[in-house]
């Protein structure tokens, strides 16, 4: 599937959402997506995303766990960055057996 990609850089530093909303301002499509540094997309990986948008356009997310029918138990820690100029925290999330 050949999608259209347009990418917008900020004249200047102003952060995530605001680079964001610029983006989507500036966007002609039925559909936007968000992808950051650490995303990896493989071949296939939007059409289970835009078919669950056609069913619902209001409310839809990518499917965390597509090699596991059944988290039981999750745990959530907070990891500070530490190689970048300012402070933020990544949410890392682990099953618990």
């Amino acid at each position: 599937m050949e999608v259209p990609v347009r990418v917008v850089r900020m004249e200047q530093r102003s952060g995530l959402i605001r680079a964001r909303l610029k983006g989507a301002s500036l966007s002609t499509g039925q559909v936007i997506t968000f992808l950051d540094a650490h995303c990896e997309c493989t071949i296939g990986w939007l059409e289970p995303l835009l078919a669950r948008i056609k069913i619902d356009r209001y409310a839809t997310h990518p499917q965390a766990y597509t090699h596991t029918t059944h988290i039981p138990h999750t745990h959530t820690t907070h990891t500070p960055h530490t190689h970048h100029t300012y402070t933020t925290h990544t949410t890392h999330t682990h099953t618990l057996t």
